[in-house]
């Protein structure tokens, strides 16, 4: 029991802390908000914590079902000679190991899936100091190889418990050297080759970063410079608009009934045309003289009209022939 213990802290604290830090670099050049955080050191080391806690959790809840029992398993008797060998091999057994194990080994898998999606957000920041997605990517293949060939190599030499040990441990101790070789000596690495860290880099999408945060400022600038009496004018504007509004519309439907007005009289116009144009075909055929003059043929051709005075004193219109 102690050494499942001791394996699942071991396990989270490694990879907790190196999820944790990922986190924190991913919330930092991911996050373009202007009142942006950042991830205080006691939230990664909460992070670690709560994960802790449910190991904690798990395994007592372990401890509390199914506790392990001390049992002594009979191997085959070797002779050798005089001499009779009785191997026997003391275990610790658990009823319900299946099912802790497999919550477990559930729970590791999810926070390697959780670091190997923020390692790969995380691909493109070229600050030595913070990218760690690569080197995390060939840990988790390095730890997820070691594991299945480490637990399927103690469970077919279970029986042979000298070998199951010796492989079991090599599989331990060379995992976590080369996690935490490809962990840190890039960093030492780079801090020998750059001691002054005079060299900044930038990763590609930086620029959206910050032309993201640009545009949010100024925005945030405008929205600060409008104040109470620019509310006011712009509402002041706003019932001036809509009296514009209704004005032009009453002006509109006045033009309308104009229109209409117009319309109507030059209709009346004319039929009073046409009216005239009748009645001074039938005058050409009265024989008063003072108001016209008519030829032999009785045709007014040529016909001249002046406005004048006749004898009479009345005025009169006139008609005089050309020959």
């Amino acid at each position: 029991m102690a050494k499942t213990w001791i394996l699942c802290f071991g396990f989270t604290l490694a990879f907790g802390s190196m999820f944790s830090k990922t986190w924190r670099v991913h919330s930092i050049f991911t996050n373009i908000r202007m009142n942006k955080k950042a991830i205080k050191d006691y939230k990664l080391f909460l992070f670690v914590g709560l994960i802790a806690l449910l190991d904690v959790l798990t395994l007592a809840l372990w401890a509390f079902i199914s506790p392990f029992s001390f049992s002594v398993i009979q191997l085959a008797t070797i002779y050798m000679e005089n001499k009779v060998i009785a191997p026997e091999i003391e275990r610790c057994h658990s009823d319900e190991s299946v099912v802790f194990e497999a919550i477990i080994f559930g729970t590791k898998g999810l926070l390697m899936i959780l670091g190997c999606f923020l390692a790969w957000e995380t691909r493109h920041v070229n600050v030595a100091a913070l990218n760690d997605s690569k080197y995390i990517g060939m840990s988790v293949y390095n730890v997820v190889v070691m594991c299945t060939l480490g637990l399927s190599l103690a469970f077919i030499l279970q029986d042979r418990v000298d070998e199951a040990y010796a492989l079991t441990s090599f599989f331990i101790i060379f995992c976590t050297t080369l996690t935490l070789c490809l962990v840190f000596v890039p960093k030492v690495v780079e801090l020998i080759r750059n001691p002054s860290g005079s060299e900044p880099r930038y990763r590609k999408g930086l620029m959206k970063s910050v032309v993201g945060r640009k545009t949010q400022q100024f925005v945030r600038e405008v929205s600060v410079k409008v104040t109470t009496n620019e509310r006011e004018r712009l509402e002041r504007m706003e019932e001036d608009n809509q009296m514009w509004r209704r004005f032009l519309l009453e002006k509109t439907n006045q033009l309308w009934d104009l229109t209409e007005k117009l319309r109507e009289i030059e209709e009346i116009n004319a039929d009073d045309a046409k009216g005239d144009t009748a009645s001074s075909g039938s005058q050409c055929n009265q024989a008063e003289p003072r108001l016209m003059l008519l030829t032999n043929s009785g045709e007014c051709n040529g016909v001249q009209n002046i406005e004048a005075e006749g004898s009479t004193g009345k005025k009169g219109v006139y008609l005089f022939i050309s020959s």
